[in-house]
């Protein structure tokens, strides 16, 4: 089970070994919805030491072996098998391509990502599937003191739909380009990750439209959900918002 720790004056979730996060929001009626989290990752036994996280995650192509963070419908099923809008590193098709968490940026930051090919968000309207392969998964800090002590990165997404009902028009997320490589993260990196700086997030990031909408689902993606594969790290939320814009 994922324990609460204090890092600072912040409570921060840090979410066991291949546990998942489901946080069903109440908002009903949005045309105009948005989620962001602030996350990071950290040792699987340690709860705050982004070091030594490197990881190959072999795989047949299990749902489980793939890291997911979004919205989903309110079952228990992992989102290649449910309703699901978000960041993730799985391919419409599945096969045997490694999970991996690498060091990028003369090892100041991590990023996970689908082996085989770039894949970075994922779209299951219920019965068909969709991936968005023009960019990777969200980046997260592997030394914070080289980045003027910020320890977590802002993740932000987006969904709107002409009239309330089943089919979504438009899919966005809030993007950033490192070396040449578009990645699902709003490039914020934070020493003070609190709902209010997503809210201003909301308002000020430069969302990029993505997945090709629109696309109906059978229930309309209405929970948080948040999944991390590999055994070498645990991901953690510092906070959380989804605000109905409309």
């Amino acid at each position: 089970m994922g324990n609460i720790i204090v890092k600072g004056t912040e409570k921060v979730l840090v979410l066991n070994t291949r546990e998942a996060l489901l946080y069903q929001s109440v908002v009903p009626n949005w045309k105009d919805i948005r989620v962001g989290a602030f996350v990071s990752i950290t040792k699987t036994a340690a709860d705050d030491d982004p070091t030594g996280l490197a990881e190959t995650l072999a795989t047949t192509g299990v749902e489980a072996d793939r890291l997911w963070l979004g919205m989903k419908d309110s079952t228990n099923n992992l989102p290649r098998s449910a309703p699901f809008f978000g960041v993730g590193n799985s391919p419409v098709t599945e096969t045997a391509g490694s999970s991996v968490v690498e060091t990028i940026d003369a090892d100041l930051r991590w990023r996970a990502k689908y082996a085989t090919s770039s894949v970075g968000c994922f779209l299951n309207d219920g019965t068909n599937k969709f991936a968005e392969t023009t960019l990777q998964p969200f980046r997260t800090i592997q030394a914070p003191a080289s980045l003027s002590n910020n320890y977590c990165t802002l993740v932000l997404l987006k969904m709107v739909r002409s009239i309330v009902g089943n089919t979504v028009d438009h899919f966005y997320v809030a993007k950033v380009t490192d070396a040449a490589v578009d990645y699902a993260d709003s490039g914020i990196e934070s020493l003070t990750p609190t709902i209010d700086a997503i809210r201003s997030g909301f308002r000020t990031a430069v969302f990029t439209e993505i997945l090709s909408g629109p696309h109906t689902f059978s229930s309309v993606p209405d929970t948080f959900f948040a999944y991390w594969p590999f055994s070498n790290s645990r991901l953690r939320i510092h906070s959380l918002a989804i605000e109905k814009f409309s």
